[in-house]
């Protein structure tokens, strides 16, 4: 498998494309190839760089010989022609340069001219003498010196020309006068083909040497690299097919040795520390648990030994299948299925129903794990628990905990109409014994007050007739003794007479005020109205204003409190009038003193841009019901505290000010004892108003 391995390297089409295990094709070019390229371009411009330096060495080599011969055989030529004059005839001339130039093959065109540029021989009588010829030869006739270079002509052949002077000599060897021109062309065209041949010689012969090391080369590399990478990469595939027993030799000495040792090393621990496939199936088939596991189509592909007993399933009758077929909602497991491939959630965990083949629903928890292969999502792995039992035990605790809880709630609500009955016991018994020490103390001023009240008329009559006979006295007695003179002087007589009936109206309207305390203290305590009375609901209001008038008035410490009354014509109501009274009383003095401290927070000029009032308002509802509003404009109250008004105990007042009983049982004498309504509506920093709503007249039955 090595051999065809290292002999595929070597075909073209094997350098670009490789397959995977998993069947797809990646692009591959073996590395003793690259390591090759590299070499080979490298001796490639070496090689390259020298064949040009030589090229063009050696052409200029052959140039330089070209151009010395032509200048000896032209200064050759020239001492001929100026030694022997008779060869100026055209015909001796002619005769004498052919021989010349079979002599001499390089001669490609022999010119001789008379000093008038008359041609006397020409070799090449087809070639023309153009104008620039005519013109430098009549600038070397000026200069007397020879003219020489390569040329192109018009089919791009290479020549080397020599144009000079012919001079005569004297006897004594010296240069007289110009007798003629001599123009010689040599064919150099010779020269590129002789040295391009050459050149392709050596580039040849040196790119088999190149060839030959380059092969050599590739064997050395092929064996000291890429055979040893070769095998580590096989040993790599064989490690990711399972095969944990694979190991790589390579004895190289170098770095390569390293990496194989390393392979080695690693394969040996991933062996001490991974389980064989058979250990890993015991593992899943032992498990308690069910296990399912799926691909990226939903499709079932393992399943455990739990699985099958707990289903009543066949492994082969699921393999394969859609595992929406185990859920009792298979359109909701579809549509999971598919959003945790989609999303690729790590752990999702939920209660679901499962079916068995016999379509029996098993509550399980199911825990659901992505399971990825080289990074890639390939299925879902899903691990699910029967929870009959503990569905059942948590539904048995869940309803001995709804029961616990009932009877702790009942308890609860037990202990706290106890604890309310004793407090509202206790407050009754304060009130009673309040209302019989009012009652009492009101009967004990009565008496005095009547009898002080009752002989007040009387005492005026008297005082009226002695003032009358004082004045008869006076007007019938022209004398008066100096003494009685003094003592109605000292006594003020006239002032007393004036005084004296005006004393006696203060002292009438200070005891008819006492009376109407007293008789309002009487209508408020009402012990002798224990049972439903039809009362003046008004008449138990402006008694409980009364009680409350010395907080209402303007003191200087405090602002007074201004009350509207809006009464309208009510009808005489059926009900507990003391407990009524209380109630007119709790919320009275609650508004009392959230105005009190509304007006502690607030400066004089707040305080008389907006007054303390109290509204209180009666209203018909209908034929049998009728409400009292009892409302001020003090600071109001967060809902928060609206809503837990009337709870027992509950209170916003400081400690020592505030039992939380007073709106708690106003809210029972209402609702529960006369069968009416209460609430309050309020609004911070806009007043609270509350509102009584009872029947004119009471129903037995619904009076407890």
């Amino acid at each position: 498998m090595k051999k065809n391995r290292k002999f595929s390297n070597l075909l073209p089409l094997n350098w670009f494309y490789r397959s995977n295990r998993d069947g797809t094709r990646m692009r591959f070019f073996p590395i003793s190839w690259k390591l090759l390229s590299i070499q080979a371009l490298g001796w490639l411009f070496f090689i390259a760089a020298i064949g040009i330096f030589q090229y063009k060495n050696v052409r200029d080599e052959l140039y330089g010989r070209i151009e010395i011969s032509g200048k000896d055989i032209a200064q050759t030529l020239s001492i001929v022609l100026s030694q022997n004059s008779s060869l100026f005839d055209a015909k001796n001339s002619t005769s004498f340069i052919v021989d010349l130039k079979r002599e001499i093959t390089e001669l490609e065109r022999v010119l001789v001219m008379d000093p008038g540029l008359n041609i006397i021989t020409d070799t090449d009588p087809q070639s023309l003498i153009t104008q620039n010829d005519r013109d430098l030869l009549t600038k070397i006739l000026e200069k007397e010196k020879e003219e020489y270079g390569f040329y192109e002509d018009y089919d791009n052949y290479k020549h080397y020309r020599i144009i000079r002077p012919i001079q005569s000599e004297n006897s004594l060897g010296s240069t007289e006068d110009i007798i003629g021109f001599l123009l010689i062309d040599i064919d150099a065209s010779y020269v590129e083909k002789s040295v391009y041949i050459g050149f392709m010689k050596v580039m040849t012969l040196i790119s088999i040497l190149l060839l030959l090391f380059a092969i050599l080369i590739y064997h050395l590399l092929d064996r000291i690299i890429v055979s040893p990478l070769t095998r580590l990469t096989d040993a790599s595939e064989s490690l990711g097919q399972g095969n944990l027993a694979t190991r790589v030799k390579i004895n190289t000495y170098d770095e390569l040795e390293i990496l194989a040792n390393s392979f080695n090393d690693m394969v040996q621990h991933l062996q001490a520390t991974t389980v064989s496939k058979t250990y890993v199936n015991n593992i899943i088939h032992s498990m308690l648990d069910s296990m399912i596991v799926i691909d990226r189509e939903g499709k079932i592909k393992t399943v455990n030994q739990a699985t099958l007993q707990t289903l009543g399933y066949k492994q082969k009758e699921l393999i394969d299948r859609h595992i929406e077929i185990l859920f009792e909602n298979k359109k909701l497991i579809a549509s999971q299925v598919e959003n945790i491939i989609e999303n690729q959630s790590t752990i999702i965990d939920f209660t679901t129903n499962f079916l068995t083949k016999r379509n029996k629903v098993i509550p399980m928890s199911v825990s659901v794990s992505i399971m990825l292969v080289r990074g890639k999502l390939s299925g879902l792995v899903y691990v699910a628990k029967d929870i009959t039992e503990r569905q059942q035990a948590q539904e048995n605790l869940r309803q001995s905990e709804a029961r616990e809880r009932e009877k702790s709630a009942q308890l609860e609500k037990t202990m706290q109409e106890l604890k309310s009955m004793q407090s509202q016991l206790i407050h009754t018994e304060k009130m009673s014994s309040l209302g019989q020490m009012v009652a009492g103390v009101a009967h004990e001023i009565n008496n005095p007050v009547s009898f002080i009240y009752g002989n007040l008329s009387p005492a005026d009559e008297y005082i009226q007739d002695l003032l009358k006979l004082v004045e008869m006295y006076q007007k019938h007695t022209s004398q008066t003794d100096e003494e009685i003179q003094e003592y109605i002087q000292e006594i003020d007589l006239e002032f007393l007479k004036i005084d004296l009936p005006k004393l006696l109206d203060s002292m009438k309207v200070g005891a008819n005020r006492i009376r109407e305390i007293v008789l309002s203290l009487r209508n408020f305590s009402r012990l002798d109205e224990a049972e439903f009375k039809e009362v003046d609901l008004h008449e138990g209001i402006d008694s409980t204003l009364m009680i409350l008038h010395n907080r209402l008035k303007f003191k200087p410490e405090r602002p007074g409190i201004k009350v509207i009354k809006n009464y309208i014509n009510l009808p005489l109501v059926q009900c507990y009038p003391s407990q009524l009274n209380q109630v007119f009383m709790n919320i009275l003095a609650n508004a009392i003193d959230a105005l009190d401290a509304y007006n502690d927070r607030r400066t004089m000029e707040e305080i008389e841009a907006n007054p303390s009032i109290i509204k209180i308002q009666t209203q018909r509802i209908d034929e049998n019901r009728v409400a009292i509003h009892l409302s001020d404009n003090g600071p109001g109250m967060p809902e928060q505290v609206r809503e837990r008004l009337f709870d027992p105990f509950f209170t916003t007042k400081p400690i020592g000010k505030g039992t939380g009983l007073g709106l708690s049982i106003s809210y029972q004498i209402v609702v529960e004892k006369h069968g009416g309504k209460m609430w309050c509506e309020s609004v911070p920093e806009k007043g609270a108003k509350f509102t009584i709503e009872i029947p004119i007249q009471q129903r037995t039955c619904e009076i407890s």
